[in-house]
């Protein structure tokens, strides 16, 4: 066949309809005498094979070896037939044993993606959390120990609109104040090219905030007080006390502690309270509780 009967030959089976009818051809065969010079025979069978698709489906690489070099390549694609890699490795047994002067073996065998189900078939198995071990999660869940909470604010201005440089040191001695914690120690540093950075250990935590010099302050706080409200209002101070257009642009929250937490001590007292009001519940009607 022609190389332009090789396209058209691939792109048949590229229409779904096409692959999915009954008389699907169930075997397909590309004899390359020279593999470097008609390759396209062996991408034809390969583009087939894509566009069908769907398992049982399989592309063998079929070669012979005369002497010191291959002689040809028997691209081979079988459609429908769940044993043809079992009959292709038969079938390599028997030329070698045949054909004392010639070498056959497969190089490469190539499957479908997926495997065919008509609809009454397929019926996929539904997992419920009971059918997982959870008690690792269980235990992670109670061995650790959240001691405090870590907040990372990506503030934001618009260049144009900038105004004057920000005194990050006022603003952080400023926040811990209105926090009514009392500053242990505190340190400004401007020779960062254009920019600053501020830092304060206050009781109970520390802050650090960076200046870029242009449009970018990033603020990390923690604190042993791990509520979210103590967090929100750190936040509506600093942006306060900057003024000059900064917004939020970006805000991770982190709890801190030991044995790889990943909770809030917070959410350790949801829990507790889940159960006390379970505990509270009125029985249930007919119940023989008292």
């Amino acid at each position: 066949a022609s190389y332009v009967m090789g396209q058209i030959f691939a792109s048949f089976w590229a229409n779904r309809r096409t692959s999915f009818q009954k008389e699907s051809v169930k075997l397909m065969m590309a004899v390359l005498s020279n593999r470097d010079n008609a390759r396209w025979r062996h991408n034809a069978i390969e583009r087939t094979r894509r566009f069908i698709e769907v398992d049982p489906l399989t592309r063998f690489e079929f070669l012979a070896k005369g002497e010191d070099t291959v002689t040809a390549e028997f691209s081979i694609l079988t459609v429908d037939n769940e044993a043809s890699p079992a009959q292709m490795s038969k079938s390599a047994e028997e030329l070698n044993a045949k054909f004392s002067d010639i070498e056959f073996w497969m190089e490469e065998v190539s499957s479908g993606a997926f495997y065919y189900q008509d609809k009454d078939e397929y019926k996929p198995r539904e997992f419920a959390d009971t059918d997982y071990d959870s008690m690792p999660g269980q235990e992670q869940f109670q061995m650790q120990i959240p001691i405090g909470r870590q907040t990372v604010y990506q503030l934001w201005r618009n260049e144009k609109k900038a105004g004057r440089v920000p005194d990050l040191m006022n603003v952080v001695l400023d926040v811990v104040e209105d926090l009514d914690r009392e500053v242990l120690s505190s340190k400004w540093y401007t020779f960062m090219g254009d920019g600053s950075m501020a830092v304060a250990e206050y009781e109970g935590g520390n802050i650090v905030a960076v200046w870029d010099g242009r449009s970018h302050i990033t603020v990390s706080n923690f604190s042993l007080d791990q509520e979210k409200a103590t967090a929100d209002k750190l936040l509506e101070m600093i942006l306060s006390l900057l003024k000059d257009g900064w917004a939020k642009e970006l805000r991770d929250d982190f709890p801190r502690g030991v044995g790889r937490v990943i909770n809030y001590v917070t959410d350790f007292a949801d829990d507790v309270e889940d159960e006390e009001d379970a505990d509270d519940a009125p029985a249930a009607e007919g119940s023989d509780e008292l």
